[in-house]
């Protein structure tokens, strides 16, 4: 019988003594395996799902979405087997539109809600369409969203489907800019919305070529919900702004570390005019420090964080490290020379998955932390 789990690499192990901030006395190590995610002969397109995936409520199934074939692949974290999948169509009663989606969202009803680019669609358990909107649609009972600004259709939803966390700003899609959080009580039509410094001062970092066609490079943003709380944080910046969901409080934490500045720098040419020039430009900005998502384990009850440095083109090299929080988001632990990471990437069962694509084939590097004070 074909093994469903395939161990490729033997297990090393790697130990640092020399820590950055207020732990003077810390052991920390990992561990590295990679498993094959058993297909059963199912065609992936891999590349295309990999920043497609959604994590089930209680933690221990993957939708994984195959974009040539319309098609949520439901991945059992334990055993790494696909146990179901489910094919959409693009048109139809229960069409999700012939553009990818954004990304979507599970409800602890088996519910599956898809952000697409113009709409969002929600479906039961086994694909059917039970519903299809775009928030411009709604009439607003209570609240309204600040002049000039729409609400991203992609973003974090609380179990039961029923409230909306998302961007407003000048623009919809994507993950590059914004102007605040926004929180949307869909039963009720009632939405209130918070200014998000973190996320305005993006703006600073836009490259932005001017000619016949113009091209802008921008960077990205992180949202998401962990522990009744709402992670704002950025590549450019090693800061956080939470929103408490129980207290109804904003509030921002910003990060001192003696081997992470406290921002990207941005010492490369915001205005250029010459494709030449952005690509001199872009190598600039890789240099510098760009800062990951942080990723909750709920078996260390520890926030990580990944961020890195492009130190080398070609071939390609980076410089990575890893910050390490606790729930009240106080750094107990930064450490560098750290596997390099997909903000995808999350934990299941105290390791961090990190999926890759080999030979057309879903894979996952697991890094498993262990540390102590």
């Amino acid at each position: 019988m074909k093994k469903a789990v395939n161990m490729l690499l033997i297990p090393l192990i790697f130990s640092c003594a020399d820590q950055a901030g207020t732990v003077s006395e810390a052991h920390f190590s990992y561990s590295i395996d990679t498993v094959k995610v058993e297909s059963h002969e199912l065609l992936l397109n891999v590349q295309g799902g990999l920043n497609r995936m959604a994590i089930s409520p209680d933690g221990q199934t993957l939708y994984f979405y195959n974009t040539s074939e319309k098609r949520l692949d439901l991945i059992d974290l334990n055993s790494y087997q696909i146990n179901r999948s489910i094919s959409f169509s693009s048109d139809g009663p229960n069409g999700v539109g012939g553009i990818s989606p954004y990304g979507f969202e599970i409800t602890e009803g088996g519910e599956i809600i898809i952000a697409s680019f113009d709409a969002i669609r929600k479906m039961d358990s086994l694909g059917n369409k039970i519903d299809s909107y775009n928030w411009e649609s709604l009439n607003y009972q209570s609240g309204q969203i600040p002049q000039g600004t729409i609400l991203s259709f992609d973003g974090e939803y609380d179990p039961t489907g029923n409230i909306f966390y998302g961007i407003y700003g000048r623009e919809r899609g994507g993950n590059s800019n914004g102007d605040g959080l926004g929180i949307l009580d869909i039963p009720n039509r009632a939405i209130q919305t918070k200014e998000i410094p973190l996320l305005k001062s993006l703006a600073d970092y836009r490259i932005e070529l001017d000619g016949e066609v113009k091209t802008i490079s921008l960077e990205s943003f992180f949202l998401q919900l962990e522990n009744e709380k709402i992670l704002i944080s950025t590549e450019a910046h090693n800061s956080l702004a939470v929103y408490d969901i129980c207290k109804d409080s904003l509030y921002q934490v910003d990060f001192s570390s003696e081997l992470l500045p406290d921002k990207k720098p941005g010492n490369f040419e915001k205005k250029v005019t010459s494709l030449d020039q952005m690509k001199a430009s872009l190598l600039d900005k890789a240099k510098e420090v760009s800062f990951g998502p942080w990723i909750w384990d709920a078996s260390s009850q520890h926030y990580f964080r990944i961020s890195q440095y492009q130190s080398g083109f070609d071939p390609p090299e980076f410089q990575v490290y890893v910050t390490i929080a606790d729930p009240d988001f106080q750094v107990v632990l930064e450490q560098k020379d750290f596997p390099r990471t997909r903000s995808s990437a999350f934990f299941h069962q105290g390791y961090l998955h990190h999926p890759i694509n080999l030979n057309d084939e879903l894979y996952f590097v697991r890094i498993k932390p262990e540390f102590q004070f």
